[in-house]
């Protein structure tokens, strides 16, 4: 299922990650200037909120600590591209934003052993209603002081489904990295069950969709 597209708006002047990284996609928007600035919140690596943005210079004159931190981030060749081209990648240590457009990816998933978990996003205002093996998610909100818009969002799932055919009574656990030698399901001993699930992964381990289907160009 293709990402469900509310509402686009011309790409924000600064951005706000959560839980996921400026990466490539995100990197070239700050050298063409389409962002000023964007900040990144809850990730493992690097411990944050960090605010990254891309400063003009003459060739070959970054300064030089800002630089070093880049690299630690970024490729250190694509880094040296730019500095030979004036353009200076930037790392800076900020603050947490309360408003403007974030991008939020989040979720969760049960441990192979363990039973399906209910899942309570910090962040995404999607929460699955019922019991899930693995839930994940990206949403492009606009936060105010009036509330969270969500403009467009991906999801995926997997959930216990209804009983297999025919239905097998036994004891298992879901293994890890092994696949399709127990049935799916959720572990435990009873009635096998069978996954249902929905969504498309591509889309939520992946936000490039949203640089190139929610933010536009034009005033």
């Amino acid at each position: 299922m293709s990402p469900i597209i509310r509402r686009t708006i011309p790409a924000p002047r600064s951005l706000v990650l959560v839980g996921y990284p400026c990466e490539r996609a995100c990197l070239d928007r700050l050298v063409d200037r389409t962002f000023d600035d964007v900040t990144v919140i809850d990730v493992p690596y690097p411990p944050g909120p960090l605010r990254y943005s891309v400063w003009r210079a003459a060739p070959n004159d970054c300064p030089a600590e800002p630089l070093r931190r880049a690299e630690r981030f970024w490729d250190s060749a694509f880094v040296k591209t730019l500095r030979d081209r004036g353009a200076c990648p930037m790392v800076e240590d900020s603050g947490r934003p309360s408003e403007g457009i974030f991008v939020v990816h989040e979720g969760a998933a049960a441990a192979p052993g363990v039973r399906a978990v209910g899942v309570q996003p910090r962040y995404m205002m999607a929460r699955p209603p019922t019991a899930v093996i693995a839930f994940w998610g990206i949403e492009v909100q606009r936060r105010s002081s009036t509330g969270t818009e969500v403009l467009a969002e991906a999801r995926y799932y997997e959930a216990p489904g209804y009983l297999g055919l025919p239905p097998l009574i036994g004891c298992w656990e879901r293994p890890d990295n092994i696949v399709w030698i127990l049935p799916p399901g959720n572990t435990g001993c009873g009635f096998w069950r069978h996954i249902v699930s929905g969504g498309d992964r591509r889309y939520v381990s992946d936000a490039s969709w949203v640089y190139s289907t929610v933010f536009t160009h034009g005033p």
